[in-house]
Formats: C-alpha cells, structure tokens, sequence
C-alpha cells in the first residue's frame, strides 16, 4: 500500500466532504501546485539527507557528467518518490 503525503490526504477529504469545493479548487489548479509543492520539499530534505552523509559532498562525484548532487542523484529520488507516494515521473 502507497503512503499518502499530507496533500493528498487533505484532498481526499475535500473531495469526500465538499464535491463543489472539490472541482472549483481542481479546476483552479490548486491541487496540482500544492503537490508539486509538497513534492519539492520532499525533494530537498531527500538531498539534504544525501549531503548530511557526505555522500557526494567532497567530490565523490566529479568524475561524472553531473554538476551537482540532485542531478546525480535525482533518479534515485524519483524512484523513491514513486515507489512510495505512486507519483509519475516527469
């Protein structure tokens, strides 16, 4: 079973609780910036986990055709995110 962020679960009780607030907030595209929202954050506490290892932090890395931990790194993140939330990759 997928865990639900909290975005998501907050829009599954407006959409239970209130179907006109539900589809005005839909159409408005509020609920799509709010999970990309939700999803960066997500996205930086993941890196900096990374880097608080030093994982990749003193040079590791500069071998490879990245500049910079997230885009080594943001593969990794994305399946994370997927496997956990049931995202889509982009």
């Amino acid at each position: 079973m997928e865990k639900q962020t909290a975005v998501q679960c907050l829009i599954d009780q407006i959409r239970f609780s209130s179907k006109g607030t539900f589809y005005a907030m839909k159409k408005s595209g509020f609920f799509e910036e709010a999970e990309e929202m939700e999803k960066q954050q997500i996205m930086e506490t993941y890196f900096a986990a990374i880097k608080s290892t030093g994982e990749g932090w003193n040079g590791e890395y500069a071998g490879t055709n990245h500049f910079s931990i997230e885009e080594t790194f943001n593969g990794d993140f994305q399946n994370y995110y997927n496997e956990t939330f049931g995202g889509k990759d982009e």
